[in-house]
């Protein structure tokens, strides 16, 4: 009968030491990787984004053309960063949750892509992320997410209260512009392959874009790859005209954002048919 006890006890400290065990396995492989992910995203605080936003260090405000300033229906583009800084904000705690898991699901897309672009290498982008809000029916930028050097502009009214494929899309979309930004040799090479060519055409009416870099492409038929404003006075930055009436032939730069960022929508609905 002791035996039988004593066998019993023996068995259970192993099981008890088999299951810490493979504990401690699951603990260095998946939480430490999620604590660093959730390192690896930041969070501009209110202050911070206004700082950015009055220094204008890329010099976005500054460079706007006297047609995006009427679009934007302002007169200069003091006014504008002033605006635009007004509408700067915190984000709340739902916010960030929802945002953090979006941001892991992103990275783990990235890390799985290896087409035109290499996804790794993005995936490894820290991200940084400001919000905005609309203030007295003014919005920065049209509420539209874009980035400015290293930082990912969103509006609070884009974020959902749940995570989603589209907002995902969207986070996906906007990191690759930030890889865009730092690596022009990489991507000029993958825009050749493409069969776009660097132009040195400028137009008035171009929309400014701060995800893009300033040139015009043209593809294999000489046709030119932009948005246009409608006229010298738009209504909005959204009243232009777009080759073959589609956003994401303003540029190489979107379109190659689009086609990644658009697999990953692809990817979420096969593995949706798969579980029917």
């Amino acid at each position: 009968m002791k035996l039988l006890l004593l066998l019993e006890i023996i068995i259970s400290i192993l099981v008890i030491a088999i299951i810490y065990f493979i504990y401690q396995i699951y603990k260095k492989r998946y939480i430490k990787k999620e604590k660093f992910e959730e390192k690896n995203i930041n969070f501009l605080k209110k202050e911070e984004t206004i700082d950015f936003l009055y220094n204008d260090s890329d010099n976005y405000f500054k460079n706007l053309t006297d047609t995006d300033l009427y679009a934007r229906k302002v007169n200069n583009y003091n006014i504008y960063k002033n605006k635009s800084i007004e509408c700067a904000t915190d984000f709340n705690n739902n916010q960030i949750n929802i945002i953090t898991k979006s941001c892991i699901e992103a990275d783990k897309y990235l890390n799985n892509y290896n087409k035109l672009l290499k996804g790794s290498d993005i995936a490894i982008i820290k991200w940084n992320l400001a919000l905005t809000k609309n203030y007295n029916n003014f919005e920065y930028e049209n509420g539209l997410p874009h980035t400015r050097k290293n930082i990912i502009f969103l509006s609070d009214k884009i974020i959902p209260n749940t995570i989603n494929h589209n907002f995902i899309n969207t986070l996906i979309h906007e990191k690759i512009h930030i890889y865009q930004r730092y690596n022009p040799d990489i991507l000029e090479n993958v825009i050749n392959k493409m069969g776009f060519k660097k132009t040195s055409f400028k137009n008035k009416k171009q929309r400014s874009n701060p995800d893009l870099n300033n040139s015009i492409y043209i593809d294999n038929n000489n046709n030119k790859l932009s948005c246009l404003y409608r006229s010298n006075k738009p209504d909005s930055i959204n009243d232009v005209i777009c080759f073959k009436n589609n956003n994401l032939y303003e540029h190489p730069y979107e379109l190659i954002a689009y086609n990644i960022a658009n697999e990953y929508n692809h990817s979420q609905l096969e593995k949706y048919k798969n579980t029917i």
